[in-house]
């Protein structure tokens, strides 16, 4: 069995906690599904509590996985400040759902709409994706070359502006 193509554009997302005590929240999102390969979008400067990023990232998964109900897609969203990233909340998307809804109708983007997990627990905010399940792959390219990839030590990091 090949890997899968999956594209996932992060869109936006609104009524996100501002977990600044200053200022204005500028957002990332980080996106996986192995922990060992995480991927960043740019940062929205002007967005605050409604970022709008549009980023798209392209994946290439092994299929298998599309048929484990415990392997996950991870997005978390961040606040960025001079001395440190704050985690707002993140979302966990099972692959399978992703591969059940998408492989009838390949190629096509699907739009969904998830709510935020806080830190604390509690549910606040919506974060807006689209994906498209694409070609199977028989000779998957690594997945490093296919998207940007963030540094293991990526909550110690900024991205740049």
């Amino acid at each position: 069995m090949g890997n899968r193509k999956l594209e996932i554009v992060i869109i936006s997302a609104e009524g996100l906690k501002d977990v600044r005590y200053l200022g204005h929240m500028r957002t990332y999102g980080v996106i996986w599904f192995d922990q060992r390969d995480k991927r960043s979008t740019n940062i929205d400067m002007l967005g605050g509590e409604n970022p709008v990023w549009n980023y798209k990232f392209e994946l290439s998964i092994p299929e298998d996985l599309f048929n484990d109900k415990n392997t996950r897609l991870t997005i978390e969203i961040y606040s960025r400040s001079l001395s440190h990233n704050k985690l707002v909340g993140s979302v966990s998307i099972p692959l399978n759902e992703m591969y059940e809804a998408g492989i009838p109708i390949l190629y096509q983007p699907q739009y969904k709409t998830y709510e935020i997990v806080r830190p604390s627990g509690r549910h606040q905010g919506k974060i807006h994706i689209s994906y498209c399940l694409g070609d199977r792959i028989e000779n998957p390219t690594p997945m490093s070359s296919l998207s940007p990839k963030l540094s293991s030590s990526y909550s110690q990091m900024s991205p740049s502006p």
